[in-house]
């Protein structure tokens, strides 16, 4: 095997800029999408014979089963990329039982046997299209000191203690958190039949998201390199919705949270979305998208 000639850093950097790296970046845990279900990584770790090295972190919370590799195991691997994520909202959701949970947005979460949790329904789910219950509507907020205690020191300590890309996961985008709050199928109708309804919906969903990575690239933008999230568009034949309807109602919001990413020009920005979204890549560049994950290409 040849000898490294860039760090971890540079080699993701290069191959996002479309230069060659002196060998393919790994990544492993660096984003919500790109990790390990949590008894697959205990399986890893028998494997590898790696002990137990403390409780395991999740990405998302708990709703996602989903875990942020210890650095033994990244190590390991040689993967070339670090996890930053924002804390939890404090004070608001609750416990119902040992399986199910509301979240700061009303939404319930119940697991399903063993597995990660579902979304069961949210405060719109099978109502009406009611533009004064939007605007009535009791929504978290934003600037809840939970979601960025502590988020500048991690930061730093991932920046002192590797030469990896420092990946900063943002909240889910506005069409996930429309489809958590409101229902997956009475969003898409929505779409069609109440669109000034999903406009709104989406607003208050674009507000909160800009919010939010406005004030932690405000405390982490010098420090990290990638910014990631979701906003899941693709079935596995096309994608959700016609890409007229994404023109005209979806992209406008989406713009406006990429306008907020691209006033950092030395950060990329990588996008999920499950699913076959070929047809809307012209609008992902156009919005400054520098990778999309994954290229589903079975889809």
């Amino acid at each position: 095997m040849n000898e490294p000639t860039m760090s971890h850093r540079e080699r993701v950097l290069a191959a996002l800029n479309h230069e060659p790296p002196d060998r393919t970046p790994i990544d492993f845990g660096g984003g919500i999408a790109t990790t390990i279900y949590y008894t697959a990584y205990e399986q890893l770790k028998q494997h590898l014979g790696i002990d137990d090295v403390g409780p395991i972190q999740p990405h998302l919370r708990k709703q996602s089963r989903t875990v942020v590799p210890d650095d033994i195991v990244l190590e390991r691997f040689d993967v070339d990329t670090r996890c930053l994520l924002l804390g939890g909202y404090e004070g608001g959701g609750r416990e119902i039982d040992e399986d199910a949970f509301v979240d700061e947005w009303g939404v319930t979460w119940r697991k399903s046997g063993t597995h990660c949790y579902m979304n069961k329904d949210g405060p719109f789910t099978d109502r009406g299209a009611d533009m004064s219950e939007l605007e009535a509507h009791d929504w978290p907020d934003p600037n809840n000191p939970g979601y960025y205690r502590g988020l500048a020191e991690r930061a730093q300590a991932l920046r002192n203690e590797s030469d990896c890309a420092v990946i900063l996961n943002l909240p889910v985008g506005i069409i996930h958190q429309c489809q958590f709050v409101r229902g997956f199928g009475d969003w898409l109708v929505d779409l069609h039949r109440h669109p000034d309804y999903a406009c709104r919906m989406m607003d208050i969903m674009t507000d909160f998201w800009v919010t939010i990575a406005s004030t932690a690239l405000e405390m982490v933008g010098d420090k990290v390199d990638i910014v990631f999230f979701g906003d899941d568009m693709g079935t596995q034949r096309s994608t959700l919705f016609s890409p007229e309807i994404y023109r005209a109602l979806i992209k406008p919001r989406h713009k406006r949270m990429f306008d907020v990413l691209r006033a950092w020009p030395d950060l990329k920005t990588v996008l999920h979305s499950c699913g076959s979204t070929a047809s809307l890549f012209e609008d992902m560049i156009e919005l400054g998208v520098d990778a999309i994950n994954p290229v589903q290409v079975n889809a």
